[in-house]
């Protein structure tokens, strides 16, 4: 489902104006997210950020290990800002379905705002996050 592109288009409809590519080479799958937010960016975030925010999200996802679990490292950057996401995505499965476990490491070297910087990108990360695990949920139940 991560990987696939109807999910994947469903998720960029319903969250933010987005484009998303996928690329396998061997055992590697890259999967690239751009997403365009225009809306909830507070006011002095957008003294720095501008009116809109272009995040760039990269997934690179490995093959499942002998248990199932199956990783994905991501680094994330926020176009025109001095802002990195680095982290990890890692689904394991479970008697009920799938586990989810997502971690991110938000940096912004903007000196007196980059701690606000942090808590927007922060924001927009966790809204994304919920967001898509509705649509995940939705699609799954009309995948079954």
């Amino acid at each position: 489902m991560w990987l696939d592109d109807a999910f994947l288009d469903a998720k960029g409809s319903n969250t933010a104006e987005s484009a998303h590519s996928i690329d396998i080479a061997g055992s590697t799958t890259r999967l690239t997210i751009t997403r365009l937010i225009v809306e909830g960016i507070p006011p002095i975030a957008k003294t720095f950020l501008g009116d809109t925010i272009t995040l760039q999200e990269v997934q690179t996802w490995g093959e499942p290990d002998a248990a199932g679990i199956r990783r994905a490292q991501v680094g994330l950057t926020v176009k025109n800002a001095p802002a990195t996401v680095t982290g990890s995505i890692t689904l394991s499965p479970t008697s009920m379905g799938t586990h989810v476990a997502i971690h991110f490491d938000i940096k912004v070297a903007v000196p007196l705002f980059g701690a606000t910087a942090e808590s927007v990108i922060k924001a927009q990360l966790e809204n994304f996050i919920g967001a898509e695990h509705g649509i995940g949920l939705e699609w799954l139940a009309s995948h079954k």
